[in-house]
């Protein structure tokens, strides 16, 4: 991978970032080749010209919805590897943007386009659960 960084100092060293830099860009072209597949389908959908029933139209329907839901997802992903991307750039990867401490290289492995550590990604879902109820 080469993003040079910016002149800010992290705590993981270039190896580590590098490491999660090719993992994310993995990442992007995976998905960026899933959303070239999902787009002609979409299309071919529309293009159905037969006769439908009610159950077909209901289906047609329900498949739709669902095929925009995995699209509008995709997207998204793809705007959170991106600035994960950037946050590696800028030196500011695996940096907590709520308390400022280290994201733990474990969970940065699973999910690395984190921006919050554990317990302040649970104190978030808590304060979601909160609101909600």
């Amino acid at each position: 991978m080469n993003l040079e960084l910016i002149g800010v100092v992290n705590f993981m060293d270039r190896e580590m970032l590098a490491y999660f830099g090719d993992l994310l860009i993995v990442r992007l072209q995976e998905l960026t080749r899933a959303m070239g597949s999902l787009h002609p389908r979409l299309v071919e959908n529309e293009q159905h010209q037969e006769p439908m029933d009610e159950v077909e139209i209901t289906t047609r329907g329900c498949e739709q919805k669902l095929k925009i839901q995995i699209e509008q997802r995709t997207r998204k992903l793809v705007f959170e590897i991106e600035e994960a991307l950037m946050r590696i750039k800028c030196g500011k990867f695996g940096t907590c943007n709520m308390c400022g401490m280290n994201i733990e290289i474990k969970r940065l492995k699973v999910q690395p386009m984190s921006t919050l550590c554990v317990h302040c990604q649970r104190e978030m879902e808590g304060m979601e659960r909160r609101r909600v109820a």
